[in-house]
């Protein structure tokens, strides 16, 4: 219904009667000190680090205990506004007073001449972000400064407009919060239930090796990057496998005749892939496609036999039973990851092959409701998105 009425909006904004004006004009940089955080009157600390790219809202912080070095004192209903690496865009309204690191701006609205809030919005436009990061200056890491950010120019609607504007655009916030909430009651509930289901293994006889017909990895072609084209047998790479999805944005192709001679790696429909080495070792998830594909040595290919329902097993295996087992054996050396031989021994869950399709069917239903809360939080962030570069 909000978004419906978004559209509606997005059609009828009449800019007839705003003035062009600067973001100096309409709110100041505050710089109160706080030499010893941990011995001030302040419990939370917001650094870099708890900046989201493209949230209104600061929602998360630290607690000034040992907190050393000074930082910023700011209050309820200011702007914190990342300095430090403009490209990131992180700029949020906070709801609590602290203080903040140093590579952040306090901005405090003029509230007799904006409605509070507004220019949070503002501060999450593509045109004030490309003011700014054209205005950042550094070598190693570049810094924006307040007297340049002061001087960005835009149209600012009257008071009754914006504060029309603002219910408008903090509606759509509050189903984006509402959706990320559902979103992770969901991810909680996964967790919790995978302690329900799966805490028996360590009592478990069986092992992967007891109910696999393939257990393998590809090779990168020779030629490296050079071989891929656009279009073609897809070649997928740790990368692209997620826990229990795939991200086939960076994806690599490969021509008939590499593929040929890479048969041993072939990819068939149910495959459980596993990422045996790198920063994402242990991500699994299922090929659920028909698509021809293939993996590099990065990725290992489990194929059940009779008794192993390979959504199950790739279930467990994302789950923290699952992944502590794949911290335990890796193989360390020069290079840590797993083997073929103690991928083949991981211990799984003891269940029958019925029971497994019933814990199936129990997870499907959440991940498909995850996908499902991911894709309309992603819809309804484009949704405001657009209207904020609309309205700036």
């Amino acid at each position: 219904m909000i978004e419906e009425k978004l559209k509606e909006k997005m059609l009828q904004i009449d800019k007839s009667s705003w003035k062009l004006t600067t973001l100096g004009e309409l709110a100041t940089e505050i710089s109160k000190r706080v030499d010893n955080p941990s011995q001030s009157q302040y419990d939370r600390f917001v650094g870099l680090e708890h900046f989201v790219s493209g949230d209104i809202k600061i929602k998360k912080w630290g607690a000034t205990d040992n907190l050393a070095s000074s930082a910023k004192a700011f209050q309820a209903g200011d702007i914190l506004f990342a300095r430090r690496n403009a490209y990131l865009r992180r700029a949020s309204l906070v709801e609590f007073d602290g203080c903040c690191s140093g590579d952040a701006f306090v901005i405090r609205e003029d509230r007799e001449k904006v409605v509070p809030g507004f220019l949070a919005f503002l501060m999450n436009s593509n045109g004030l972000w490309d003011f700014a990061n054209s205005n950042a200056a550094g070598t190693m890491s570049k810094r924006v400064k307040w007297r340049d950010l002061a001087n960005y120019e835009f149209l600012l609607p009257p008071q009754d407009q914006q504060a029309k504007l603002a219910e408008l655009l903090w509606a759509m916030d509050e189903v984006i919060e509402k959706e990320k909430d559902a979103q992770e009651a969901l991810i909680v509930t996964r967790k919790a239930l995978h302690k329900i289901d799966f805490a028996n293994y360590r009592r478990s006889k069986y092992k992967i090796d007891d109910f696999v017909t393939k257990v393998g990895s590809g090779v990168t072609p020779k030629g490296g990057s050079k071989v891929y084209i656009d279009s073609g047998v897809m070649l997928i790479r740790s990368q692209n496998v997620l826990f229990g999805e795939f991200d086939f944005d960076d994806v690599a192709f490969i021509s008939d005749e590499i593929d040929e001679k890479m048969k041993s790696s072939r990819v068939l429909k149910n495959d459980v892939l596993l990422n045996i080495t790198g920063a994402s070792i242990g991500r699994s998830s299922v090929y659920v496609s028909d698509r021809p594909s293939n993996v590099n040595q990065h990725v290992c290919i489990i194929r059940t036999a009779d008794g192993l329902d390979p959504t199950f097993l790739c279930e467990f295996i994302n789950s923290s039973y699952g992944q502590n087992q794949v911290q335990v054996m890796q193989a360390g050396g020069n290079r840590e990851g797993l083997n073929f031989t103690s991928v083949r021994l991981m211990r799984i869950p003891e269940y029958s092959y019925e029971e497994q399709l019933e814990l199936r069917s129990k997870y499907v239903k959440i991940i498909e409701g995850i996908f499902a809360t991911r894709q309309h939080i992603s819809e309804s962030q484009s949704l405001q998105k657009s209207l904020i570069n609309q309205i700036f």
